[in-house]
């Protein structure tokens, strides 16, 4: 994390490296899952073609009737190393992501960009401490009184 405002040709370079590493991990992760969602879909089909909910057994829970089924029929599962490969893209995506939170932005479309991808969800302060750094780098800080005095109004 950075709290120095150093030359923007120094941020802008270690931001557009950043964001092209998220950029090209989440292509892969599509592009693995876009080549994953049929076998997966013909799994499915597979299970709700036998109706296993009406076979339920007590004590013995649905998805070992469906792990029974597809054992049997082995040619209709999904391997457990399509699911890890996955598995396996998605957290590149997710750290290169974290990394691109965690590089100051260069400028305020940047911190846009930091903005709008936080705003539908609760995340820890850790991760969110650069870009409140950038906020009163690029913005100047807040002034608790001038908000105090909006809220009032």
């Amino acid at each position: 994390m950075t709290t120095e405002a150093n030359s923007t040709e120094s941020m802008r370079a270690k931001w557009d490296a950043a964001f092209a590493q998220m950029i090209e991990t989440k292509r892969a992760y599509e592009e693995y899952w876009a080549a994953m969602d049929p076998l997966c879909e013909l799994q499915r089909a597979f299970i709700a073609k036998h109706n296993l909910q009406a076979k339920v057994a007590p004590g013995k829970p649905l998805y070992r009737l469906e792990q029974e089924l597809l054992a049997a029929n082995s040619i209709y599962e999904v391997p457990q190393q399509v699911y890890d490969n996955s598995e396996t893209l998605c957290a590149l995506f997710s750290d290169a992501e974290d990394a691109l939170m965690a590089a100051p932005a260069p400028d305020l479309a940047a911190l846009r960009w930091k903005l709008d991808r936080t705003s539908d969800a609760t995340y820890t302060p850790e991760y969110l401490a650069q870009m409140m750094l950038d906020m009163d780098r690029l913005m100047g800080p807040s002034d608790p009184s001038v908000i105090g005095l909006k809220a009032a109004a």
